[in-house]
Formats: structure tokens, C-alpha cells, sequence
């Protein structure tokens, strides 16, 4: 567990976790006993991906650990904007699976193509079967969406314009801010690109980290509910008090640790 004084209170962030997760787990299961509607069940499985993230985040509890809640943090920014998007436009979500598809044709083709010239440790034989069966419908929708080609993302856009779209329609979530302050400095975390965000950072700056990473994962868990369930279209007056009690939960566990120096 963390030990120094600087990292108890990194601990005490931690502890902000568990209602959130308590939140999300009282919304997912009588949403998945819905049997939901293709964007419904989208919904429904990238909330759970968020629930993980917490769960992951919460269970780490080394500072050693930092990199991991860089990535757990990275990836809630990145799904608390795929939800915002699809509830802006849900005519969007066909665009969505067809890029799931895409981007697992585009795997199978160049495995197989590796496969041909090299041993590998898994045969190609699914992966060939995925491409012979999905040739016609990846190039279709790749010309419908995204003139031809396979895009990074499905939007075809990249992440910050995403997060600007996102804000323009729910400029309460302030995603756009949390992509400007913080998207880049968690991808400097994430990759192994030199150490552009440790060479002159010092433990405490770590730990600062944890905290921040400990706070934001909160509030966007929060955001992620919520999206998700008026995605599905469960989203009751009551809940909004249910999401004021884990907010208060959550506020509470914080204390004075609230404000990061």
C-alpha cells in the first residue's frame, strides 16, 4: 500500500473510487436484463469498459503503478467522448461498427500478409476466413464513411476534434479542457517515447499524478453513466438523485484532498 505521507493522500484519492464503481454497477444490470437495441448494447459495454478502468485503477495501489493509471485514464477520456458523440448523433453508431469491422479486416490483412513470408505462432486461418468473408462490406463502408480508406479513429476525425464536438453539445463535461491539459502528457506516460514526462520529474511529481489520474477517473465515471444511460433511454429523475448521492459519496471521500496543489 502507499506509504509516505504525500502518497496516504494518494490513498485517500483512491478511496473515491468504489461508490462510483457501486454507481455503475446498480445502472449496467437491469440495463443488460433489457435485451438493448445494437446502440443500447454499445452502450452498455463501454460503460462496463469504464467500470473496469475504475475497478483496474482502484485495485492499483503501488507507485510503481502510475504508468498503468496513466493508461486507465488515457482510455476513460477517450470513451467518455465515443458516448458523448453517440449521444449527440446515434445515427452515428452504424459508422461506429463499421469501423470495429474495418479495423479487424485491417489487422487480418497484414497478418495474413506476414503469415505468408514468416512463422508465426498463430495460424492465419481465422484471420484469412475474417478477410475472404468481410472484403465486400469493409470496402463498401470504407468508401461510404471515409472515402475509401481506414481511418484511426471511426469519426475519421482526430480526438481533439472529437472533444471539441463533444463540448460544443455538453459543454458541462469539459472534455475539451481535459484533452487540451491532459490527453498529451498521459500519451507521453503511455508510450514508450524516451521520458519526456519523467526526466525531470521527481517522486512527489508522481504522486501528483496518481492524484489527479485518482480524481479525473472519478468525474469522468460519473459523465459516463449518465451519457449511457440516456443512451438507453433509462434515464429517470430518480437517477439524477442516485448520481448526486455517489457524487456527495465521492466529494466526501475526498475531504480537503479535493483541490491538487
Amino acid at each position: 500500500m502507499f506509504a509516505s505521507e504525500t502518497v496516504r493522500n494518494a490513498a485517500k484519492f483512491r478511496e473515491s473510487l468504489p461508490p462510483i464503481l457501486a454507481f455503475i454497477k446498480t445502472q449496467l444490470e437491469p440495463a443488460r436484463a433489457s435485451e438493448p437495441e445494437p446502440l443500447g448494447a454499445t452502450a452498455i459495454g463501454l460503460l462496463d469498459r469504464v467500470g473496469c478502468w475504475l475497478a483496474t485503477m482502484h485495485r492499483l495501489d503501488q507507485t510503481a503503478d502510475f504508468q498503468a493509471h496513466m493508461s486507465g485514464l488515457r482510455s476513460l477520456i477517450e470513451l467518455t467522448v465515443d458516448l458523448g458523440l453517440l449521444l449527440k448523433n446515434p445515427s452515428s453508431h452504424d459508422m461506429l461498427v463499421a469501423w470495429e469491422v474495418s479495423a479487424r479486416f485491417k489487422h487480418g490483412e497484414l497478418f495474413v500478409a506476414y503469415a505468408s513470408k514468416h512463422k508465426t505462432s498463430w495460424a492465419p486461418t481465422a484471420a484469412a476466413a475474417f478477410v475472404a468473408e468481410h472484403r465486400d462490406e469493409v470496402v463498401s463502408s470504407r468508401q461510404q464513411y471515409w472515402s475509401g480508406r481506414h481511418p484511426s479513429r471511426w469519426t475519421g476525425r482526430d480526438l481533439r476534434t472529437d472533444a471539441m464536438d463533444v463540448d460544443s453539445r455538453f459543454p458541462k463535461l469539459g472534455i475539451e479542457q481535459l484533452y487540451e491539459e491532459l490527453y498529451r502528457y498521459l500519451c507521453w506516460q503511455v508510450h514508450g517515447s524516451g521520458l519526456v514526462a519523467l526526466r525531470s520529474n521527481d517522486g512527489g511529481g508522481v504522486i501528483a499524478s496518481i492524484l489527479m489520474a485518482f480524481k479525473v477517473a472519478a468525474e469522468l465515471g460519473l459523465a459516463a453513466s449518465e451519457i449511457a444511460m440516456r443512451l438507453l433511454e433509462r434515464w429517470r429523475p430518480s437517477d439524477q438523485t442516485d448520481l448526486q448521492r455517489a457524487r456527495e459519496a465521492w466529494l466526501l471521500k475526498f475531504g480537503e484532498l479535493a483541490a491538487l496543489p
